[in-house]
């Protein structure tokens, strides 16, 4: 009683330069962004489109639009996307988790590793991966 389903997205947007380091990366890379929404929908696609390009637009105009103070003393990245190539028997794979928030790693040094691709981590086949980078 009362359930409802939606679909939800988490929208990270990587600058040019972030973005770029992923052609080029030969173990392991974080990428870094600040620029980060959430949206989700019960109903039309076309509709729910529409809406997350208007919200990519806002999230972009509102970073370049942060003030100088912001630029100089605010952490550059709020959230990190690690991602790693690992070599299996014979094919190759890459590893990757969620983008967390990057005070959540900082705050993990201190008692385990950063990240541990043994144990916690999502994994795609290198051809899936090349798939989903815009060239």
């Amino acid at each position: 009683m009362g359930l409802y389903s939606y679909k939800e997205t988490n929208c990270y947007i990587f600058s040019e330069n972030e973005y770029n380091k992923i052609y080029s990366f030969k173990d392991e890379i974080n990428l870094g962004t600040r620029m980060y929404f959430n949206s989700y929908y019960y109903g039309k696609k076309k509709k729910h489109q529409k809406q997350m390009l208007d919200r990519i637009q806002t999230t972009i105009e509102s970073d370049l639009s942060r003030s100088g103070f912001d630029k100089t003393y605010n952490n550059e990245f709020t959230f990190i996307f690690p991602v790693k190539k690992i070599q299996l028997k014979d094919e190759v794979v890459i590893r990757f988790l969620i983008p967390v928030e990057s005070f959540y790693i900082e705050k993990r040094e201190y008692s385990k590793p950063k990240y541990n691709f043994e144990k916690e981590y999502f994994e795609i086949s290198l051809y899936e991966f090349e798939k989903l980078i815009i060239k």
